[in-house]
């Protein structure tokens, strides 16, 4: 995995850990934040932020989003990585920082939708076409999906299985449940 993550800023000109500045990284839950600190010893504060939604925001979020269903019922905020500079504090030179124990649920189950466990993102099946897009950014992409020529392959790209995908999209929906637990506790 590491290696075509490593390829896809310079093949793409952009990578999931890169963002443009009116968007965020991935959203994150308490238990995320426990497996970096542990990993790094980093203050929570130095790898999150926090993004505030407005009514609109939050429902068109939860629409893209339906295994955070709950997230936002205590505030309306989310809980992201930190971008710096467009990159995630957390993105070394050849990919992530964190070994893959320790990286936050989402990105470890990325470009696989939580829901269906097929993709998040689009296939174009052309590469110079999805990088104009990127570039425009009018899309998102992922160097793997248009490299591999069946699911198969991409789950082999990442090192993963249909059974391990689904397996992190379980533990993504219970720690979610457990992140909204915590977020109530607090507003006590």
């Amino acid at each position: 995995m590491k290696n075509v993550c490593a390829r896809c800023p310079k093949v793409m000109s952009t990578s999931c850990c890169e963002v443009k500045p009116h968007e965020r990284l991935a959203t994150i839950t308490w238990a995320d934040v426990e497996r970096v600190r542990a990993a790094t010893g980093l203050d929570a504060t130095e790898f999150t932020e926090w993004e505030w939604l407005d009514a609109d925001q939050a429902h068109a979020w939860l629409e893209l989003h339906p295994a955070y269903r709950g997230y936002l019922d205590v505030a309306p905020r989310r809980l992201s990585l930190r971008a710096v500079g467009g990159r995630c504090t957390l993105l070394g030179d050849h990919g992530c920082s964190l070994e893959p124990d320790a990286r936050p649920t989402p990105c470890r189950i990325y470009p696989f939708d939580v829901e269906t466990g097929m993709l998040q993102v689009e296939r174009f099946g052309d590469l110079d076409e999805a990088r104009r897009l990127v570039v425009k950014g009018a899309a998102h992409a992922c160097l793997a999906v248009e490299e591999s020529r069946s699911l198969r392959e991409l789950y082999r790209a990442f090192g993963t299985t249909a059974s391990r995908v689904r397996d992190l999209a379980a533990k993504l929906r219970a720690e979610v449940s457990e992140h909204v637990k915590r977020e109530r506790a607090a507003r006590r």
